[in-house]
C-alpha cells in the first residue's frame, strides 16, 4: 500500500491548474491518506474513495472509515450541491448544521460518548473522497483511511462559499495558492471575507488572513466571485 504523496509542483501552478485548466480525470489508485483530528470539530478534505473488494463504496460506520470510538458525528454537503452549501454570507455555528437539507450526516451509535438524539437525520449512506467533511471527535487522535484517489477539477458554485480543500505539498500562503486566480478568489478584498477556517475548540469558523498557511487535509469556505472553473 502507497502513501498519499502530493506532487511537488509548486503552489501557484497547482491552483492555476485547479481553477482554470479544467483538467480531466487521472485513474484511480489506491493509496493511505492519514488525517490528525482535535478535540472537537474538525474541517476535513478526504482525498481517497474507500471501496470494498467489489468497489462499492464504504459506509461511514466501516471501521477502516469513521467508525471508530472517538468520531462521534459527520457531515457533508449533499453531493448534488457540489463543493458548495447555500451560503451566501458567513457561516454560523457547526452543530446547527444538523438536520439542515443541503447536509448529509452520521452519528456513531457505537461511541461511548454517543448521543443518541444526534442520530435523528443520518442519511449519510457512503463516503466517497473529493469531498468534504465536518468530522466531531472526542480526542486528539489520528484516522489513515486506504481508498481509491482520482483528480477531479473542483465545481464552484459562483457567488458563494464553498466547502472545500486541497492536496499539497509544504504550507503554502493563501495569497501565494489563490494570486494566479485573480478577482475569483480575490484574498485581500476590501468588500468581503476571502475564507473561512473552522476553530475545532469551538467549533466557530474564523476568517482567513491571506498570510495563513494552508494545511492539507484542511477544508475551508471559499469565496468564488462569478464562475470559477
Amino acid at each position: 500500500m502507497t502513501t498519499l504523496i502530493p506532487c511537488r509542483t509548486p503552489a501557484t501552478a497547482i491552483a492555476t491548474g485547479l481553477l482554470f485548466l479544467g483538467l480531466p480525470l487521472l485513474s484511480a489508485r489506491t493509496v493511505d491518506q492519514t488525517i490528525s483530528l482535535q478535540e472537537g470539530w474538525n474541517a476535513v478534505w478526504l482525498e481517497v474513495s474507500p471501496v470494498d473488494d467489489k468497489g462499492i463504496p464504504k459506509a461511514p460506520g466501516d471501521p477502516d472509515v469513521f467508525g471508530v470510538d472517538t468520531i462521534l458525528n459527520v457531515l457533508s454537503p449533499k453531493t448534488l450541491t457540489g463543493t458548495a452549501e447555500i451560503l451566501p454570507t458567513s457561516p454560523g455555528q457547526t452543530s446547527a448544521l444538523f438536520n439542515q437539507p443541503e447536509w448529509e450526516q452520521w452519528s456513531n451509535p457505537d461511541s461511548a460518548n454517543a448521543n443518541p438524539d444526534d442520530a435523528t437525520g443520518d442519511d449519510l449512506g457512503m463516503v466517497t473522497g473529493n469531498r468534504s467533511y465536518l468530522i466531531e471527535s472526542s480526542a486528539n487522535t489520528s484516522i489513515t483511511i486506504s481508498g481509491e484517489v482520482t483528480f477531479q477539477p473542483p465545481i464552484w458554485s459562483p457567488d458563494r462559499y464553498n466547502l472545500i480543500g486541497f492536496g499539497l505539498a509544504g504550507s503554502p500562503s493563501f495569497r501565494e495558492f489563490f494570486e494566479g486566480a485573480g478577482d475569483t478568489h480575490p484574498v485581500n478584498s476590501d468588500s468581503r471575507v476571502f475564507g473561512y477556517r473552522l476553530v475545532s475548540t469551538t467549533g466557530q469558523w474564523v476568517a482567513i488572513s491571506s498570510e495563513d498557511e494552508m494545511i492539507s487535509n484542511e477544508a475551508y469556505w471559499i469565496f468564488a466571485s462569478g464562475p470559477s472553473t
